[in-house]
């Protein structure tokens, strides 16, 4: 008979441990991916506000349609090479391309 009345007893006791520690557990995890998902917005508005400050005042280049200014380079031999010199009866088009090395 005691045997009997411990173990129902036992087993009550880990019935109820495992139930009250699911909710808490869940909860939990819960919480965490809201606390992640706080956090990677966080982040994202760092990333933007980031993003916006080094592109502040920033130009891509001449407008459209006015003169690049004459400018002089040395080419592979070192001789000087000016867009004057370089430009034909309808203009040059100039590309500067990066290389791996830079």
């Amino acid at each position: 008979m005691a045997t009997s009345t411990n173990n129902a007893l036992a087993d009550r006791t880990s019935s109820s441990s495992t139930q009250g520690c699911r909710p808490r557990l869940q909860r939990w995890a819960f919480r965490a991916g809201v606390g992640i998902v706080v956090l990677i917005a966080g982040l994202w508005d760092v990333y933007e506000w980031f993003v916006a400050l080094q592109n502040r005042n920033v130009t891509s280049g001449i407008a459209i349609g006015q003169h690049a200014p004459d400018l002089s380079l040395p080419d592979q031999s070192g001789r000087a090479r000016s867009l004057h010199d370089l430009s034909g009866p309808k203009g040059l088009l100039l590309v500067f391309v990066r290389s791996a090395d830079w």
